[in-house]
């Protein structure tokens, strides 16, 4: 029985499973000055996952089983590859440039039933401090399709090689150890949009991490600044997004605006409800 189903990645209506909506950057911290670095270094609350990995690679993606994301199943004896990176770049097949011709003579939104990919895992543990909160799986980049499995349990999958993507991981976790399985294709539909003048690689390209958020938290902020036609004063306008659809009652935020030389330009405070809308 193959693991996974080609429809998925050569349907172009298919673009991903489980993804958490889009977002501007946006990490959380323990304190005002740790969050003014804007560095998720700084924060308690991001796990960095990037390093050594367990690795396997196939050429044809219907040969992978259950077993391949199976936290019971060995894999001592797989690879060890560096994450992030191209497993083309790293002894797994080869990349491959072209201008204005696809590798392949099949006509969208297929492709070649040979297919390089590359099943990762890797174990990590939560902190303690993680515990009754939100873990969100973050990855900056992957090419092209990639199917994530926590602990045996499909997560979800994504498309679109250059594009950030979030998936919470928060119903598959346990105590202790914790696996994490990611099967990457080479190959999909969207190969065929993102085709132009470069070179084709595959695999976990850019970081990956882990966040922490509270079960309620701001999840997108969208800032507008506008000027006056004097160019002197101008107002700006800030919407904040909710992980929640409903937020809870009398919840309060604070925006804190700084210049580029550190000095606080103004401080705005609100309720539920209002809009952080300031005027200088």
């Amino acid at each position: 029985m193959n693991l996974l189903d080609p429809k998925i990645w050569q349907s172009p209506e298919c673009v991903g499973l489980n993804r958490l909506p889009a977002r501007a950057t946006l990490f959380n911290f323990s304190d005002e000055i740790s969050a003014r670095k804007v560095r998720r270094e700084f924060s308690p609350w991001v796990a960095d996952l990037n390093g050594v990995w367990k690795f396997r690679y196939t050429t044809c993606p219907g040969e992978l089983t259950a077993d391949c994301v199976d936290p019971a199943a060995a894999d001592a004896s797989w690879d060890d590859i560096a994450v992030p990176g191209c497993f083309n770049l790293q002894g797994y097949g080869k990349p491959h440039y072209t201008n204005i011709v696809m590798p392949w003579d099949n006509l969208p939104p297929t492709v070649p039933d040979e297919n390089p990919t590359g099943i990762y895992r890797r174990r990590f543990r939560l902190d303690a401090s993680w515990q009754n909160r939100r873990t969100i799986l973050h990855f900056d980049g992957v090419e092209s399709f990639f199917r994530v499995y926590v602990n045996g349990q499909d997560a979800g999958y994504s498309k679109g090689s250059r594009t950030a993507t979030e998936f919470d991981l928060t119903p598959f976790l346990h105590d202790g150890d914790n696996l994490l399985a990611v099967i990457v294709v080479r190959w999909s539909d969207a190969s065929f949009l993102e085709d132009q003048d470069h070179w084709w690689t595959a695999g976990i390209c850019r970081n990956v991490y882990l966040r922490s958020r509270p079960r309620n938290a701001i999840a997108d902020v969208f800032a507008v600044a506008t000027l006056d036609d004097d160019y002197r004063d101008g107002l700006l306008k800030i919407k904040f997004h909710g992980c929640l659809a409903a937020p809870p009652e009398n919840w309060k935020y604070q925006c804190r605006l700084y210049a580029p030389d550190g000095q606080a330009v103004f401080f705005f405070c609100g309720s539920g409800g209002s809009r952080c809308q300031r005027r200088r």
